[in-house]
């Protein structure tokens, strides 16, 4: 969120973690895409743009592909 908050300079208290998505805080794909350039520099992750416009992709659910990326998190069985 403080990242979303930097590039879009609207206040993180303004942001939620159970929703709503992303996309719904303006992400385009110039934000977008510095998105998916940080998420791959700081986690290793290579996430699409698509995915990040998702409707259903809160903050705390990218929090947890992050995690699941880093091996902090189990991958449940089946997903």
């Amino acid at each position: 969120m403080e990242r979303m908050s930097g590039i879009l300079m609207i206040p993180i208290g303004d942001f939620e973690a159970d929703g709503p998505s992303l996309g719904s805080y303006g992400l385009d794909s110039m934000v977008g895409a510095e998105m998916r350039t940080w998420l791959f520099k700081e986690f290793g992750l290579d996430y699409s743009f698509q995915k990040l416009l998702s409707k259903t992709l809160t903050f705390r659910a990218l929090a947890t592909v992050v995690a699941r990326t880093l091996g902090v998190v189990a991958v449940a069985v089946g997903e």
